[in-house]
């Protein structure tokens, strides 16, 4: 089994985009989200290598999206029994296998999709030395649009990404911060599919695609429709209400009249040069002089300050409480809170 991974920033379209890859061909299966490999590779594999049954059933069951795999207790039980002793890799392609039992798949080519894979990049190279990682370009500024507008359904009545367009806009700058860097490194590594191009010409990118990561992973992935069938988990379909529909080129666009001008201004200021090295031309700052940049910036900046000390004190009282409910989730998200403000500063 060959293991790619589908990265991208959250609300880039990677979902639709995922559904189509999934049926490009019957040897390509793409995995919903889950995050215990993730959690493994965070880890020295020497650790990992030391964990008996009880300690890898206790990271799958951390993982709040292992549920995706379509797996129930039993299967989970007997994947941990089967791989305690054996590394990070026998238990993800364990997993894997089994989830694509599931859906009546024997896939050469396995995509794990999960935005947090180009954190421990270099980390799965040493576990998986083959793999490729096929990343979902959108337009930061639809980005933006699509988190502060849409609900979270892991924090019901809350927007993502705190419904802050200055936060958001700094996820989308650090994220390809990231991304570029590991690119310069590992350029064979890395497949880069623009959304908007994509949402143009589906079909057309999708062949382009699978031809490529035939010739990287050196497998044969036959041209043809797959047995398909990935399905966003029931508990994140309020996020993607037209992933079963056909892609939507118009919809590209729709940040420009959504997004408002003040917040227009000020995240185009922050993804200034990024946009400009991936082509995307300015909008709101193409006709904004000084003074009106200088305002939009200053009161962005403040509803970001009162919403960042309102978001910290909210999740500071949720931590507690779930502390007093189950004090290993809770641990789990502490690390998980922490890892993430960390992964962006290193």
């Amino acid at each position: 089994m060959k293991l790619a991974f589908l990265i991208y920033v959250a609300r880039s379209g990677s979902t639709l985009f995922a559904r189509h890859l999934d049926a490009i061909s019957p040897d390509l299966l793409v995995t919903p989200e889950w995050n215990a490999a993730i959690a493994l590779l965070r880890l020295p594999e020497s650790r990992v290598l030391r964990m008996d049954a009880d300690a890898l059933l206790r990271v799958m069951m951390l993982d709040r999206q292992i549920r995706n795999l379509e797996l129930d207790d039993s299967e989970l039980e007997a994947a941990a029994r089967s791989c305690a002793g054996r590394g990070t890799r026998a238990l993800v392609e364990e997993l894997v296998a089994a989830h694509a039992a599931h859906r009546g798949r024997e896939p050469r080519v396995v995509a794990i999709k999960n935005s947090a894979s180009l954190w421990v990049a270099e980390r799965a190279l040493e576990v998986f030395p083959e793999a490729v990682f096929v990343h979902v370009e959108r337009d930061g500024r639809a980005v933006v649009n699509s988190l502060i507008h849409t609900e979270s359904d892991y924090d019901p009545g809350h927007p993502m990404g705190r419904g802050d367009p200055v936060h958001c806009a700094r996820i989308w700058t650090e994220y390809l911060d990231r991304l570029d860097a590991f690119a310069a490194r590992r350029p064979e590594r890395v497949l880069n599919v623009r959304y908007e191009e994509f949402l143009a010409r589906p079909d057309a990118s999708l062949a382009e695609l699978r031809k490529e990561l035939a010739t990287r992973l050196g497998v044969e992935l036959r041209a043809g429709a797959g047995a398909g069938r990935f399905e966003v988990p029931a508990g994140e379909r309020g996020l993607h209400a037209l992933v079963e529909k056909p892609p939507q080129a118009a919809r590209a666009d729709g940040w420009k009249t959504e997004l408002g001008r003040s917040a227009g201004i000020a995240v185009e200021s922050l993804q200034r040069r990024h946009l400009r090295a991936r082509g995307y031309p300015a909008h709101f700052l193409a006709d904004a002089g000084t003074t009106e940049i200088a305002f939009a910036r200053a009161l962005e900046y403040a509803r970001h300050l009162g919403t960042t000390l309102q978001h910290g004190a909210r999740r500071a009282g949720t931590l507690a409480r779930l502390a007093l409910e189950d004090r290993a989730r809770a641990g789990a998200v502490l690390r998980e809170a922490l890892w993430e403000r960390l992964r962006a500063r290193f």
